[in-house]
């Protein structure tokens, strides 16, 4: 039987709703969809200040380990004696900033993360990408400390890498190449990372619309992406 007392929606509820629903679509393209920081490339006029990042002392161990790789290839042939144990310890603490760089400080700092797996039925390489659905959870003094020290190393690195092929300074190469290729692996896979989750959450965002998707804003998602076994192995 329907109850007649029911009101029905006047026409100024409707157009009510219809703005509602326009205006979360606004939101969900422009907040929700970019994902991590490193989507907020618009440095410009940008005011860095150290105080804002709310892990200031990851941030600082993330640019400090690579600043001690560098100053002990710079001096520490002043205090160390033997040839092979230089380049032995940079390599420490790169496999040490690699560790910790795939670990804690991309999730702590871009709310990024990336591993591999087998899959043990199939045998392909799945390499699994992390990020958190909220951009707002990143800091952009995080994102550009995270970034900004990646690229840089690479550089500095790579600088080195050429001065030493030139003066033909084959043990230095030893510690050089290690620090440039942990970095430029991180630096890859990290930025795969956020390209793959933003594309993603494109799709996401599609099937679930706004709402849902809202409510996942203070979680992070998971987005695996399978690799081919190659032939032979």
């Amino acid at each position: 039987m329907v109850n007649s007392n029911l009101q029905q929606p006047t026409p100024s509820k409707i157009n009510e709703y219809k703005l509602y629903k326009e205006k979360n679509k606004q939101d969900l393209s422009t907040s929700v969809l970019s994902l991590n920081g490193f989507y907020k490339e618009q440095m410009e006029g940008y005011n860095f200040d150290y105080t804002k990042s709310d892990h200031p002392t990851i941030a600082l161990f993330h640019f400090a380990i690579r600043g001690f790789a560098l100053a002990v290839y710079l001096f520490g042939g002043l205090f160390i004696r033997e040839a092979w144990t230089l380049p032995e310890i940079i390599i420490v603490i790169g496999a040490v900033d690699f560790w910790v760089t795939k670990n804690i400080t991309g999730r702590l700092l871009v709310g990024l993360r990336w591993w591999e797996e087998i899959d043990e039925a199939s045998g392909e390489q799945i390499w699994v990408f992390e990020t958190r659905v909220n951009e707002n959870q990143v800091s952009q003094v995080n994102s550009f400390i995270f970034w900004a020290t990646l690229i840089l190393a690479i550089l500095v690195w790579g600088f080195l890498g050429v001065v030493n092929v030139i003066g033909l300074h084959i043990l230095n190469l030893t510690g050089i190449s290690f620090q440039l290729t942990i970095q430029l692996i991180n630096f890859y896979f990290y930025f795969q990372c956020s390209r793959v989750a933003k594309s993603r959450a494109k799709q996401l965002a599609k099937v679930l619309g706004a709402e849902i998707l809202n409510k996942m804003m203070n979680q992070s998602v998971i987005w695996p992406m399978r690799v081919p076994k190659q032939k032979g192995m």
